[in-house]
């Protein structure tokens, strides 16, 4: 089934993934707060740490990253251009792999026991949390058809269009008399 889409339908569907993934995010560090070393291992050379954040400037990172790619792509697919629905399933996946990738951050840091350093971010994590973008970004695509959009967000091809006749005489006489060509300088002058 296809419905019509207006800006706001368009805003609230693209802020939809972004919203949810906050929420889980936010809710998952308030979860596990008390398990969480400070400063956090945020960032991993293969699977040991390398880069360490306090937990405020991690939520506000989380946060920030999540509103801020959520309004960029609210803001492409309220704008209805030629690629909405890509933007749309994009913005869907975005929102997956990035909620997925902040919470194995979270996770993994309340495993190590107090102790950042410890923390080993296993690969089949990453591995989830791209499975969780693209899963996101299926339903961001069966939304997307779903929609009536002024546009497919393809370039259109000569068979698309059915083949315009040309104008029936009764047309031709209603709209007057063809201009007449310009005239051409005479050349027999020369």
């Amino acid at each position: 089934m296809t419905r019509s889409a207006g800006r706001g339908t368009l805003a609230a569907l693209a802020a939809l993934p972004f919203t949810v993934a906050l929420i889980a995010d936010l809710t998952l560090f308030a979860a596990v707060r008390d398990r969480l070393p400070d400063p956090l291992a945020t960032h991993f050379a293969g699977t040991t740490p390398d880069r360490f954040t306090s937990t405020t400037w991690f939520l506000a990172a989380c946060v920030g990253a999540l509103t801020g790619t959520g309004a960029l792509f609210t803001g492409i697919c309220a704008a209805r251009g030629v690629f909405t629905r890509w933007a749309l399933t994009i913005g869907y996946g975005l929102a997956g792999l990035l909620g997925g990738t902040l919470a194995s951050v979270l996770l993994v840091n309340a495993d190590a026991g107090g102790n950042a350093t410890a923390t080993r971010m296993p690969l089949w994590h990453m591995a989830a949390a791209a499975a969780a973008g693209a899963a996101v970004a299926g339903a961001g695509w069966l939304t997307a058809r779903a929609l009536r959009l002024p546009d497919s967000g393809r370039l259109s091809t000569a068979g698309d269009a059915p083949p315009s006749a040309p104008p029936s005489p009764r047309a031709r006489s209603r709209a007057g008399p063809a201009p007449s060509p310009p005239a051409l300088p005479n050349s027999s002058a020369c």
